[in-house]
């Protein structure tokens, strides 16, 4: 879940909202767990931009760049595409080849299974029980 204010942090932390958004943020920050996190994480910021001296902000205009570096970069983006289009391709393809024999495979296996002739239970060669006559005691 994303809060609507997160991006307010920053601003905040540096002192650039106007009184009025500084208010409501505030009374937002009460409420809100994620974004007084975010602001306590900041919170340290300020003071490390004070320690930083202006003249290391300023442009080296000394130490011209190489013509060769935009055209090195270039080509080492494209060489990153091709290669991550490579695998992603690579991939694409063992899916589809292990689904295409998974479906196949279950087809012929469910071939099979069809045509195979249904085992019939042999007639049971049951003996009959054999009946003795008793000869009742009336009997002459």
């Amino acid at each position: 879940m994303t809060c609507e204010q997160a991006h307010l942090d920053g601003a905040y932390v540096l002192g650039s909202l106007s009184p009025g958004e500084r208010l409501a943020y505030e009374r937002h920050l009460s409420g809100c767990a994620r974004c007084s996190r975010a602001v306590r994480e900041l919170a340290g910021i300020p003071g490390l931009l004070a320690s930083v001296d202006a003249r290391d902000l300023e442009p080296d205009a000394g130490a011209p760049l190489p013509p060769t570096l935009l055209p090195s970069l270039v080509r080492e983006v494209r060489r990153s595409q091709r290669r991550r289009s490579a695998v992603v391709g690579a991939v694409a393809a063992a899916v589809t080849a292990v689904a295409v024999g998974a479906l196949a495979v279950g087809s012929t296996w469910e071939r099979a299974v069809r045509r195979r002739p249904r085992r019939r239970a042999a007639p049971s060669r049951r003996r009959r029980p054999v009946r003795r006559w008793r000869r009742s005691a009336r009997s002459p």
